[in-house]
């Protein structure tokens, strides 16, 4: 079986890695990817969400 991470661009920058982008379709937007597991691989799309708020 096959295990793979997508991070989300927010990911990359929190934990200043330098992971490559995948590959998409010309005249398709980069990153928009419809992850799918089956019986051989296993995909998590890793997302950072900032619900800091800038008050007390």
């Amino acid at each position: 079986m096959k295990f793979q991470l997508r991070a989300s661009n927010a990911v990359n920058k929190y934990s200043k890695a330098d992971l490559p982008c995948l590959p998409y379709e010309p005249g398709k937007q980069a990153g928009v990817n419809t992850l799918i597991s089956d019986g051989d691989n296993l995909n998590w799309q890793l997302q950072i969400i900032d619900n800091s708020y800038k008050c007390r």
